[in-house]
C-alpha cells in the first residue's frame, strides 16, 4: 500500500473507522477514489478532523481538487458546478445555481460563502464549524440547510434551515 493510502488507512483506522470501510480500502486507492470515499463519509471527516486541511493541500494536486470542487483555504466563484461542493478552512466565495441543478454542499471551518438559487435548483448546504453562509432564494428554487456547528446563517427567500447540533 503507498505511503498516502497508509497513512490515512491507519489514522482512520485509530479513530474508529468501521470494519465494511476497513475491509474495502484493502488495496490502494488513486487520488479520485479517495476523494470520492472523502465525500462519502464526509460525516466521519469532520467528526474526527482528519484528515486535515493541511494534509489535503499536501497530498492532492490542485487540478484534482478544482475538479472536485474542494476548496481549501481559496478564494472561488462557480456557477453551477458539475458535482457536490466542499469548502474547507477559510475559503471564501460564491456559488450560484440555476436551471435544474441539484447538489449537496459542504462547509466548514471558518469560511464564507455565498450561495445563490433560481430556476428550479434544488440545493442541500450542511454547515459545520463556524462557517458562515449567506443564502439568496429565488423563482421556484429550493435550499435545505442543516447547521451542524455555531456558524451564522443568512437568507432571504424560501429557505428551510434545521439546526442538527
Amino acid at each position: 500500500m503507498n505511503a498516502i493510502n497508509k497513512e490515512l488507512r491507519d489514522r482512520a483506522v485509530s479513530l474508529g473507522l468501521c470494519t465494511k470501510w476497513q475491509k474495502n480500502w484493502m488495496k490502494d486507492k488513486s487520488p479520485q477514489e479517495l476523494i470520492d470515499m472523502y465525500k462519502k463519509g464526509i460525516d466521519f471527516c469532520f467528526e474526527t478532523g482528519y484528515p486535515d486541511n493541511d494534509f489535503i493541500k499536501k497530498n492532492f494536486s490542485q487540478e484534482i481538487l478544482d475538479e472536485n470542487n474542494m476548496f481549501v483555504d481559496e478564494e472561488f466563484y462557480k456557477t453551477n458546478p458539475g458535482n457536490d461542493c466542499v469548502v474547507l478552512g477559510e475559503s471564501k466565495g460564491k456559488l450560484t445555481f440555476d436551471s435544474f441543478a441539484v447538489k449537496d454542499i459542504y462547509v466548514n471551518d471558518t469560511s464564507d460563502v455565498e450561495i445563490e438559487t433560481k430556476g428550479f435548483a434544488k440545493i442541500f448546504v450542511n454547515v459545520y464549524g463556524d462557517a458562515d453562509v449567506l443564502l439568496t432564494q429565488k423563482d421556484c428554487s429550493t435550499i435545505h440547510v442543516y447547521k451542524h456547528g455555531t456558524g451564522k446563517i443568512l437568507y432571504t427567500g424560501n429557505v428551510f434551515v434545521r439546526n442538527s447540533l
